[in-house]
Formats: C-alpha cells, sequence, structure tokens
C-alpha cells in the first residue's frame, strides 16, 4: 500500500481541527487519495464530524461504536453526562470488507437502510467517511476520531455530496 502523502494528511487533518467544511469535488478527490482502512482498524469508539453540509444525519450525531464486524452502534448521540447511547430508529450495522472505487476496504452496512459507509484512513486516530445512499446521488464526507475513553456506557433506546457513481462489490475470502 502506498503511504498518505504528507500534504493530504495535513489538509484532512486541518479540516477536522478547525472545523472547517470542504466542497465535494475536494472531498472526492483527498478520499481518492486516502488508504483504504481495514475492519480491524476501524475497531472501536469513534467521535463524529463532517467535512461537509450535505447530508448529516442529525443535530447531536456524535459518533460511531464498532466492536467487532457483527456488532455495530452506526449513530451513538451523547448524554449530558457525557455517556453515548444509541439511536436505534435507523437500526444496527455490520462491518464488510468491500470494493468502492476501486479499492478494497471496511464498509459498514446498514441492517434496515439502503446506505453504506465506506472508510479510509487518515491517521492512526482519524479516518473519513463515505456515506452512500442508494436512493440519492449526493453522497456525503465525514470524519470520525477514535476515543480512548472507552470507559463511557453505551445504552441502546428506541427514540456524510460527491456526484460520482460508487461500484460496489463484496469481496469474500475463501
Amino acid at each position: 500500500m502506498n503511504e498518505l502523502s504528507s500534504g493530504t494528511e495535513a489538509e484532512l487533518l486541518g479540516f477536522v481541527e478547525k472545523g472547517l467544511l470542504c466542497s465535494s469535488e475536494k472531498l472526492c478527490l483527498l478520499f481518492g487519495q486516502c488508504e483504504p482502512a481495514s475492519c480491524d482498524y476501524m475497531l472501536g469508539l469513534w467521535q463524529v464530524g463532517h467535512f461537509d453540509d450535505v447530508c448529516q444525519v442529525g443535530a447531536g450525531w456524535s459518533g460511531k461504536r464498532i466492536t467487532s464486524p457483527d456488532d455495530v452502534d452506526p449513530v451513538l448521540y451523547r448524554k449530558i453526562d457525557g455517556s453515548y447511547f444509541s439511536w436505534d430508529i435507523w437500526g444496527s450495522a455490520r462491518m464488510r470488507d468491500m470494493q468502492v472505487a476501486g479499492k478494497v476496504q471496511a464498509c459498514l452496512l446498514y441492517r434496515y437502510q439502503p446506505w453504506i459507509e465506506a472508510f479510509r484512513r487518515v491517521s492512526d486516530d482519524i479516518a473519513m467517511g463515505l456515506l452512500w445512499r442508494n436512493s440519492m446521488s449526493v453522497s456525503s464526507f465525514f470524519w470520525m476520531r477514535r476515543v480512548s475513553d472507552e470507559g463511557s456506557a453505551c445504552e441502546s433506546t428506541a427514540v456524510p455530496g460527491c456526484r460520482t457513481s460508487v461500484k460496489l462489490s463484496v469481496v469474500t475470502s475463501g
């Protein structure tokens, strides 16, 4: 695998640190320059933010928890006390290796929604995500920062555009 250029990494980290928005065209280019993220890399608790304002999940979307490839809380919110809770309306998800834009990477597949998220690695603790909605021609980009504090309990309750075609294919191991 090629290493992410220091210029691309610095540019993406600058957007994350400063909370700046970026054009879809630029985000498509930067996404293509990032290395694919593996399912193992994606394990953990992640804080989420947006590079663009195309398709945000909703006010207060705080993160994701990926416990294993088959145990993913794709939409977490935070309580006032800092603990996380899973927003179950959109259901759970699972991680699988899939080919997106010519590269095999970890992808999140929602169980009850026609959405797929593809992940690229920016640094050891920052990932870039592409949310592709089957019903929309516009995709949304977002960033994720690994949260080191796994001590926050996660409760369950019943309470991210690039105008390109994305070819998806499931990769199976023989």
